[in-house]
């Protein structure tokens, strides 16, 4: 998923790859999203979930060989693999492929019909929220949630909605990897102001794309959890996430063209891993005495600045393998914080005028394109990114911050959840050259 706004060109861009099966399982035998990990071969390879012809697959670079198909016991397939595909038993990838008509496509396993609140278009708020009598609304959905009831399904399609979640551990689970596939436009419902709002519970979000909030998008309040994967905020009136004295956890996340920050947190904690946050129209990240630990995420093309970190000193502070890119503002648009940090294995270019980083924050293993400051391992050069006036970050082999990463560095994926490293060392910067 990399969408970037470039302010350079005037141009908007989506860019979606699909990491290119064939390269090796991560250190916990996991794939990038579509792709399942084959552990018979060797060494562990990642291989397409595309379903087709069982006799034939295509290999990844467009050949095709024989796959016979051999699928679980009697072939039946279940538990963390319960699709049928051409190379045997996968995981589920959209909500139409369980019996359930309910997939969890962060697991890979179907949900228990009882365990899940369904809502689709053609539904009515009258009934209990089955799958054969779905709900309308996602809003009425939330109500009918308790018990052994602890997700909610939504099916594929656009919905004007909003929900407040006050109690309980809960799952929003929208239709397929696809995070457009199920849209949902801010509509007030009871008065609420914020798309998603989550008050002192835990929600695990996965595979929708939030739009067009008159306030934050997704607001976290009260000693709340927010777990969200492969989704999308977009188009708030202020923040995309905000969060107050609360947990946030976000992974394959993007926060585009909001008004205020892409995410704004005051105290609580942020973790942030293969996320990508550009085009808003003030910093990227706002901290505010937030613990954080910010990893293998594109900070693109906002408008006052990258990351912006303010006091008090938070009780982690991690910055590592980031790319940071056309961030406008003075000086300081990259990254800038009066506390003492450190930023390390991560690509700064184009962010206003020299410095890009503040002198507070110490930097090590890091590619600038302008002046490197001193530290451990710095680098100046280019990234040569593949596309970048199309919002294509990847680099190429040819980047100055390729195998130059700190060789104790522990993250073990990168961007697109391919392995690191694939050479001596990692690549500086969010993207692993393959």
């Amino acid at each position: 998923m990399w969408r970037l706004a470039l302010s350079l060109v005037g141009l908007t861009a989506c860019y979606r790859p699909q990491a290119k099966p064939g390269a090796p399982c991560n250190a916990e035998l996991q794939c990038p999203t579509g792709q399942t990990c084959a552990v018979d071969m060797v060494p562990p390879t990642c291989t397409s979930n595309t379903a087709g012809d069982a006799s034939t697959l295509d290999d990844g670079d467009g050949v095709v060989v024989d796959a016979p198909t051999v699928c679980g016991t009697e072939g039946i397939c279940s538990g963390a693999t319960p699709v049928c595909g051409t190379i045997g038993c996968r995981r589920c990838d959209a909500d139409t492929e369980c019996a359930s008509n309910a997939c969890n496509e962060s697991t890979g396993a179907c949900f228990a019909e009882n365990t899940v609140v369904y809502v689709a278009h053609g539904g009515d708020d009258l009934g209990s929220c089955t799958r054969l009598r779905p709900c309308a609304t996602i809003s009425t959905g939330a109500t009918r949630l308790g018990g052994p009831r602890v997700t909610i399904a939504v099916a594929a399609g656009t919905y004007h909605d909003s929900v407040l979640f006050t109690t309980g551990n809960y799952t929003l689970s929208g239709a397929s990897i696809d995070a457009t596939a199920t849209h949902v436009i801010f509509a007030v419902v009871n008065a609420q102001p914020h798309l998603v709002e989550i008050r002192g519970m835990r929600l695990f979000v996965e595979g929708f794309l939030f739009t067009d909030t008159t306030d934050d998008g997704v607001r976290v309040q009260d000693g709340g959890t927010l777990v969200m994967v492969n989704s999308e905020v977009d188009g708030s009136d202020g923040n995309g996430v905000d969060a107050l004295s609360s947990e946030v956890d976000l992974s394959g996340v993007g926060l585009y063209g909001n008004t205020h920050a892409g995410l704004h947190a005051t105290s609580g904690s942020v973790d942030l891993d293969a996320c990508y946050i550009s085009n808003n129209t003030l910093e990227g990240v706002s901290l505010g005495g937030a613990s954080y630990a910010i990893v293998n995420s594109v900070i693109a093309s906002n408008n006052r600045g990258g990351i912006a970190i303010s006091g008090p000193s938070p009780t982690l502070a991690r910055f590592d393998f980031n790319t940071v890119f056309d961030n406008a503002g003075t000086t300081n648009a990259g990254m800038r914080s009066a506390l003492a940090l450190t930023a390390t294995n991560s690509i700064f270019v184009s962010n206003g005028a020299t410095p890009q980083v503040a002198a507070t924050i110490a930097t090590s293993y890091d590619l600038f394109d302008d002046m490197a400051p001193p530290g451990i391992g710095n680098v100046t050069g280019s990234p040569d990114f593949v596309d970048p006036n199309n919002g294509d970050l990847h680099i190429k082999f040819t980047s100055a911050g390729r195998d130059l990463a700190d060789p104790n560095a522990g993250v073990d994926h990168d961007f697109d959840f391919e392995r690191r490293p694939h050479g001596p060392r990692s690549d500086i910067g969010c993207d692993e050259h393959y």
